[in-house]
């Protein structure tokens, strides 16, 4: 990852320390911001994308575990890899700091080789954590699309049958019964092929879901396993009405049904649950 691509905060009570750590980050070519306050980084990293922050656990009235657990609860800030910069050095601080979500600590007073190695080394691995998010949110919008082009297909089979049908009502003549064979030929062509066309694609590109999804609720239904497996595209009650002819309404309610028979809670987030499943 280049680091004139890397935005960094740096959060600490003491202007000294601050100076110093600008200073090194600088002349590394990285981007540096900084906060004084826990409530300062918190306003700021809300505002401004930042690729990692540096944050000090000792600090007056918002100390870095209150700040980073407030970082983590929050959707816009969540992903951001948290460093702690502590003197504290015994296991129970330490611990406590990757429980609420930090991803490494440095003690005080740091080397400065060290602190490098260690931004690099964080900076890297949320480089390619996003790198495969970006690939997965592809391959969502590359299923979506395929759904609704079957979809779509589907469509227009069934507008073809339904004219042919009506050519067959309002004209008699010695080929109806050749055009009711045709009829019935693409119709059952049709009938499941959509859906077992797009099983193959999805399973290609996600596993065993579906296989894992019924060994762990067996008590889901055939439509019920259809829904999930669109939520798991993350895909719209929309999109989703498009695919399947239901109205969004009645999409609504059949997830809401789905949710209890999954066991979730109002604060569970259903999409998430079934990305879960592999």
């Amino acid at each position: 990852m280049m680091n004139d691509s890397a935005n960094i905060l740096i959060v600490d009570d003491i202007p000294s320390n601050i100076r110093l750590m600008v200073s090194i980050l600088d002349e590394h070519g990285y981007s540096v911001s900084y906060a004084q306050s826990g409530k300062h980084a918190i306003d700021l990293s809300r505002k401004v994308h930042f690729d990692l922050i540096l944050l000090d656990v000792m600090m007056p009235e918002m100390d870095g575990f209150e700040v980073c657990q407030v970082l983590k609860e929050s959707e816009l800030t969540s992903d951001i890899p948290v460093i702690f910069l502590t003197a504290r050095t015994d296991q129970e601080s330490i611990l406590k700091g990757f429980e609420i979500g930090g991803v490494d600590y440095v003690t005080k007073p740091f080397n400065e080789k060290e602190l490098l190695v260690r931004i690099r080394t964080h900076l890297e691995l949320k480089h390619t954590r996003d790198a495969l998010e970006t690939e997965l949110d592809f391959k969502k919008k590359v299923m979506t699309e395929n759904a609704l082009y079957i979809s779509r297909r589907t469509e227009l089979g069934n507008s073809i049958i339904s004219d042919l049908k009506k050519i067959n009502r309002e004209t008699n003549n010695d080929f109806s019964e050749t055009l009711l064979g045709a009829i019935s030929k693409l119709k059952n062509l049709i009938q499941g092929q959509e859906w077992k066309e797009f099983e193959i694609r999805f399973e290609e590109e996600h596993g065993k879901f579906r296989e894992n999804l019924i060994k762990k609720h067996p008590e889901l239904t055939p439509n019920e396993i259809k829904l999930c497996t669109f939520l798991r595209l993350d895909m719209s009650s929309k999109e989703i009405s498009e695919i399947t002819q239901q109205s969004v309404r009645a999409l609504e309610t059949a997830r809401s049904r789905m949710r209890k028979k999954l066991g979730l809670e109002r604060s569970d987030n259903l999409v998430q649950y079934l990305f879960n499943i592999s």
